[in-house]
């Protein structure tokens, strides 16, 4: 970290380096450190450039259309004055653009020409626990859920409750058993029965069956995603495979959990990454014909305009690294502070 601080009260972050870039501390732990030291200093306003990355992405775009504020905007730090005469309106209209744009006019318009942008938009709803319905609720979700998730360097990994009775091994092999069985019915729906019944020639435990014949439902699994839906004449669940094989290649036995299979199985963070990334490359960084005309167009101008505010500032407005405490006073830890310019003057000798 390296930063300025004038004795009048004004500072500038000049730098901050996280983990990545070889620090022992995150970076969220560096500018806890900063805003702590600046309170203790008296600062009045600290300004910084934002510039902070992660993995190609714009913090200050990916965090303003999920937050409403860039990354540093957890300490306070706002709006100080845009690029090419960006102004603050401009920049929250800018932001709100983004943030309302509906997933399903996205779909409408890329979906058929990119099939991996519905896959992603269909897994993280399954995963939510409430309805995903704009751009801006989708980011929130993903960052979110991020802070969940564990660091690992496997993705293709099943994840199984501790009080599971079946081993982990056991159930990837039923699952594999019954995504075979549905392979065979070439992409029909299969009612749960008779997926049932097909995969008991090879799985003799039933309840091992049922517990992953529940679980199932709007899964990846390999190369597929199955399919679970509730015939509305019959009433019976019935099964299909779709195949995903172009939207993730090579990846084997990859199951996703939905909000019914918490603690079952779970989503890992390098996925979660590989699909924000997708995501921010495709809708809010494309430059293809598809987003620079029509519908669309705004997002790439909105975008534009995020990433064109890098100056933020933040006043503190003689915050205390402390409270004190006045007994019987509402306002305990408040204090007046007076800023005052003291001017030195030489006395000549004989006055």
């Amino acid at each position: 970290m390296h930063g300025v601080f004038h004795s009048n009260g004004f500072g500038h972050l000049l730098c901050v380096n996280g983990m990545v870039g070889g620090s022992n501390l995150a970076g969220r732990q560096i500018m806890e450190f900063w805003d702590r030291l600046c309170t203790g200093l008296r600062a009045r306003k600290v300004s910084l450039n934002d510039i902070s990355q992660k993995r190609s992405m714009e913090l200050r775009l990916l965090h303003g259309v999920a937050f409403s504020e860039p990354w540093f905007g957890r300490w306070g730090y706002k709006f100080g004055r845009g690029s090419f005469g960006v102004t603050r309106p401009m920049h929250q209209k800018a932001i709100e653009t983004i943030q309302g744009m509906p997933l399903c006019i996205l779909v409408h318009y890329l979906g058929s020409s990119n099939h991996h942008i519905p896959v992603i938009f269909s897994r993280y709803q399954t995963v939510s626990d409430h309805s995903l319905v704009t751009l801006g609720d989708l980011f929130r979700f993903m960052l979110e859920l991020k802070t969940h998730l564990p660091e690992e360097h496997c993705v293709d990994s099943h994840i199984v409750e501790p009080t599971c009775r079946w081993s982990p091994k056991r159930v990837e092999m039923a699952t594999r058993v019954i995504v075979e069985a549905l392979k065979k019915a070439e992409f029909k729906w299969v009612s749960r029965q008779d997926v049932r019944d097909a995969a008991r020639a090879y799985i003799g435990d039933t309840g091992l069956l049922d517990f992953v014949l529940k679980s199932l439902g709007n899964h990846v699994v390999g190369n597929y995603l199955v399919r679970r839906c509730l015939n509305p004449v019959t009433k019976v669940l019935e099964y299909c495979l779709e195949d995903v094989s172009n939207v993730y290649p090579g990846q084997q036995g990859l199951v996703i959990s939905n909000s019914k299979m918490k603690g079952r199985y779970k989503m890992t963070r390098p996925q979660l990454m590989k699909d924000m990334l997708y995501l921010y490359k495709c809708i809010l960084k494309d430059q293809k014909p598809t987003m620079i005309h029509g519908v669309l167009s705004a997002i790439p101008a909105a975008a534009r305009i995020i990433l064109d505010t890098k100056y933020l500032v933040k006043e503190y407005n003689g915050e205390l690294p402390w409270k004190i405490h006045h007994t019987g006073h509402e306002e305990a830890g408040k204090m007046t502070l007076c800023y005052c310019t003291v001017v030195c003057k030489r006395q000549k000798r004989g006055q």
